[in-house]
């Protein structure tokens, strides 16, 4: 299998897994319906500004396209961990003692 058909083959999977159709898709592009569909079978080759403007039509990484092996990575924001409370109580030393 060609590398242009590795990478047609996985914007298809993303392009499906969003529910985008072809025609959604091409009109985000700005290049015509056919075209996509040449590019998902890998008939037509895809330029560097095609596969930047699919990396952010999908949320992905340009090397996430370029390596259909690869699993994409999910990064989830971590919650800030709160802080501990302070102890409500406090207690007083007198200065001679010290």
């Amino acid at each position: 299998m060609s590398i242009y058909k590795k990478i047609g083959h996985q914007i298809k999977e993303l392009r499906e897994k969003t529910g985008m159709s072809q025609d959604r898709l091409s009109q985000k592009m700005g290049i015509s319906r056919p075209a996509v569909s040449q590019i998902e079978s890998g008939e037509r080759k895809i330029s560097a500004d095609e596969l930047q403007k699919l990396s952010h039509i999908f949320h992905v990484s340009v090397d996430d396209l370029l390596d259909p092996i690869k699993e994409p990575e999910v990064y989830l924001h971590k919650a800030k961990e709160e802080k501990a409370s302070k102890p409500k109580m406090r207690i007083s030393v007198p200065q001679k003692n010290l």
